[in-house]
Formats: structure tokens, C-alpha cells, sequence
């Protein structure tokens, strides 16, 4: 997964659209090759990224059903959520209309989401892990300090996407006129649609590109 370091700019760079490639000749007159594709080999994020916990769903219809808590054993929900997770958890709520969301439960209301139809308020819960509280705690005091609550948010963001098919890679190879095989790298495992600009551009300075003229 490659992760956008700082804000920097490629002048003449256009960054090609899904499954579509872009070829542009660079400063000193190399062939710069650019695609962007939709990673189909992309896994859960919660399982491919550190510090992002467990989410659960009560619904069967999911592959990471969990079964409600039983009113018989547990005086209430509460009672059986911090027996279940000790470390802590966030309740989840679920929306899906064509494509799914999920997002904390007291959070704001995703724009457009309803629950009489087709959205469920009480749809899960995410498990809070060690790692989750390490990254947390790391963050106080620091420009990333955030809550949990906003923390569950970026969660189910990359997990929204994860479940909808949006995530992203990237190629980048630069063909000097001497050579015969071009120098390549890429990226891939990119779940915001957002990043993938700022992963290219760190791409192209890695291969000493600082400015592109388009071909096509």
C-alpha cells in the first residue's frame, strides 16, 4: 500500500481516470507511463491494516456476522458488548441503496441515507483492538489527535470503500530513449479515490520526474 507523503506538484501531470492509462514525455524527454486500475485483489482493510480493529455485523447476510447478544445471559446490550470487548467498541450503523455505507451510530447521518427503507441503525459494532489504543494514544498531543468515535469514522470510511469495490493501484514507468525496458513502479491498495493524485506525484519524484508534457 502506498501512502502519500507530503503535498508536492508534477507540472503537466493528468491523472488518468480508472482502468485508463495516460503517456506523457518528462523534462528530459523520457516516455512516462501512467494507469490507474481498480485493485481486485484488495482485502479487508481491517485485516490488511494495522490498527483498524474488527468490524462486526449483525446481519447474516455479511461475512462477518456476529450473532446479537442474548437477552437471556446479559442484562442488556451494554453489559454484553464490554463482556464481549473489553478493549472497547463503537455501534455501527448500515445503509444500502445500489452501494452499502457504514458509519458509527451516533455520528452524523450520512447525506441521503434513511433507515425506513433502506438503511438499519442498530447494524453492528466495531471492535476496538490493542493496536487501536497504541495508534490512539500515539496521536494525542499531535495534529492527528482525534476521538474514537472520529477514529471509527476513518474505519468504516476505507471499509465502505473496501466493500464497494473502490480501491485503487497505479503504474508508473519511464522509458529513457537508450534503454529498451523502462523503469517502473507502482502503487496499489489505495482506498481513497482522493489519494491516488498524491501517490503518483511521489511515484514520478522517486523516478526523478519533476515535470510532464502530455501525449495522450
Amino acid at each position: 500500500m502506498t501512502e502519500a507523503t507530503e503535498t508536492r506538484e508534477v507540472p503537466g501531470l493528468v491523472v488518468p481516470g480508472v482502468s485508463d492509462t495516460r503517456r506523457f514525455w518528462d523534462q528530459d524527454k523520457r516516455l512516462v507511463e501512467i494507469s490507474v486500475y481498480h485493485d481486485e485483489h484488495a482485502d479487508d482493510p481491517t485485516k490488511e491494516c494495522g490498527a483498524q480493529g474488527t468490524m462486526h455485523s449483525f446481519s447474516s447476510n455479511h461475512h462477518n456476522f456476529l450473532e446479537p447478544w442474548d437477552p437471556e445471559e446479559y442484562g442488556s446490550m451494554k453489559e454484553w458488548l464490554d463482556d464481549r470487548f473489553p478493549l472497547g467498541w463503537v455501534l455501527l450503523s448500515y445503509f444500502e441503496h445500489g452501494a452499502c455505507s457504514w458509519f458509527p451510530l451516533n455520528s452524523e447521518t450520512p447525506a441521503g441515507v434513511e433507515f425506513r427503507w433502506d438503511g438499519v441503525r442498530l447494524a453492528g459494532v466495531w471492535e476496538i483492538d490493542q493496536d487501536v489504543l497504541d495508534n490512539y494514544e500515539a496521536r494525542k498531543g499531535t495534529e492527528y489527535e482525534t476521538t474514537l468515535e472520529k477514529y471509527c469514522e476513518g474505519v468504516c470510511e476505507e471499509y465502505t470503500a473496501w466493500c464497494n469495490g473502490h480501491v485503487y493501484g497505479f503504474s508508473v514507468s519511464v522509458l529513457d530513449p537508450g534503454d529498451s525496458k523502462p523503469a517502473s513502479e507502482g502503487g496499489y491498495g489505495i482506498y481513497d479515490a482522493g489519494s491516488i493524485k498524491d501517490c503518483v506525484v511521489d511515484t514520478l519524484y522517486d523516478l526523478d520526474v519533476t515535470s510532464l508534457v502530455l501525449i495522450n
